[in-house]
């Protein structure tokens, strides 16, 4: 109903955003060539950022823009695991055996990542997605692991995703040699103003619109509320639009802003 309302073609504001029609602003082009760099170096990196950012997204596009025959894309979400089970799914999304000794375990991961980058010439590319909630012991595991060959070897690529604490976290003392392991840091910001309103017009753009949906006070509006969030801006505008629709505002102002954010805070 709100597409016809609005002349639009395709659902504004959605998660499920094909790769080349995101919306790449000045810090994801950033990000962007740091990922070039890991793939042509290997190496660990940590990727951090607040909650609607798009980390998840920056992921999502690094794994469909790898060349699948060169690279092995592996996915956890470890949450709050122990270091048996974070080796468990390590070894599982490997492909490896199933096993349940944490020192077989251990060996069977180091052979399995270096047999991938030898012998098959694929590096696997690791991804440790909400590593803020990882327990301190496997960070030490993580430590252990990541010795190849008397630490003279990177056969792959590591990546701990999490928020901003997560640095300050690893730059503990006992995290020493962890940390210096890193080789790539990258903390993505919020959108700034003028980039918050270009993700909009951006989004609208692509769904289809052809004439003005928000004015700018409602796109002040949304900044000031959302302070760049982009998960806050989709929820925003999308409520947004679906409230005009139903009451039949062609233009979307301020005013419905407000209306639907008081609506979205008690649904919070």
């Amino acid at each position: 109903m709100y597409r016809q309302f609005f002349n639009l073609t395709d659902t504004p504001f959605k998660k499920s955003l094909q790769i080349e029609k995101l919306f790449f602003s000045p810090q994801f082009n950033e990000l962007s060539a740091r990922f070039e760099f890991l793939k042509c170096n290997r190496g660990f990196m940590l990727f951090t950022g607040d909650s609607g950012t798009g980390k998840t997204t920056a992921i999502r596009y690094l794994f469909e823009t790898i060349k699948k025959s060169s690279f092995l894309p592996v996915y956890l979400q470890l949450s709050t695991v122990t270091p048996i089970e974070f080796y468990r799914q390590l070894n599982s999304a490997l492909g490896g055996e199933l096993l349940f000794r944490k020192c077989d375990l251990f060996v069977s991961i180091q052979k399995l990542i270096l047999d991938f980058s030898i012998n098959k010439n694929r590096i696997p590319i690791i991804v440790l997605d909400e590593s803020h909630f990882l327990k301190n012991n496997i960070f030490f595991e993580l430590q252990l692991m990541l010795n190849f060959n008397i630490d003279s070897l990177d056969p792959a690529i590591i990546i701990m995703v999490g928020h901003p604490h997560l640095y300050h976290r690893l730059n503990a003392p006992v995290y020493t040699s962890l940390f210096n392991r890193i080789n790539i840091f990258f903390n993505l910001p919020y959108l700034s103003k003028s980039e918050s309103f270009e993700y909009i017009n951006h989004h609208l753009k692509i769904s289809g619109a052809k004439t003005e949906i928000f004015n700018q006070n409602a796109l002040n509006t949304i900044f000031n509320i959302s302070n760049g969030n982009i998960r806050l801006i989709n929820r925003l505008a999308f409520d947004a639009i679906l409230y005009a629709t139903q009451n039949k505002k062609d233009l979307i102002d301020e005013n419905i802003i407000f209306i639907v954010s008081n609506y979205s805070n008690k649904k919070d």
